[in-house]
């Protein structure tokens, strides 16, 4: 039987190892980092946003959004992604960007905050583009103004 000493060695052990398997991604992606994107209205900063595009898992491509509402007026601000799956077209005989889910954040005004949109991965793909947006909601008839967008991707 083991002495006293050698049973915390042990437990202390089991225990660093635990924590390490928790806290390590494994076959996750590195998060693609995007932004700054801003959208202006009247020559103004209304949003400025900023964030990251990564693999949760294997299962769900995830944008997180930090959006901050510049002027602060009552105008809300959101973001959007049109999410993409790179996939074989067996037609065209190459891989293409193919999709057509667009998640949006809520809308916000007068504040900061960081939100999420996120879309499921496909097996028969072979990776995964945001096309990302942050855009301040004008009022009808005015459309919405939208900023260039950011393409960040990843391979799974």
């Amino acid at each position: 039987m083991p002495t006293k000493r050698v049973r915390k060695i042990i437990s202390r052990t089991a225990l660093s190892l635990l924590c390490v398997w928790t806290i390590l991604p494994i076959g996750q992606a590195v998060a693609v980092n995007w932004g700054p994107l801003s959208a202006y209205y009247d020559g103004t900063e209304r949003v400025q946003g900023h964030g990251q595009f990564y693999n949760s898992g294997n299962q769900r491509a995830v944008t997180k959004y930090v959006l901050s509402d510049r002027k602060r007026d009552g105008m809300t601000v959101y973001g959007v992604t049109s999410e993409k799956l790179l996939k074989y077209n067996s037609e065209e005989g190459r891989e293409e960007w193919d999709g057509h889910h667009i998640g949006v954040t809520p809308e916000i005004s007068n504040v900061t905050r960081t939100m999420f949109t996120s879309f499921d991965l496909d097996s028969d793909a072979t990776g995964a583009r945001g096309e990302i947006d942050v855009c301040v909601q004008v009022g009808w008839p005015i459309d919405d103004e939208c900023s260039p967008q950011a393409f960040p991707s990843f391979k799974y």
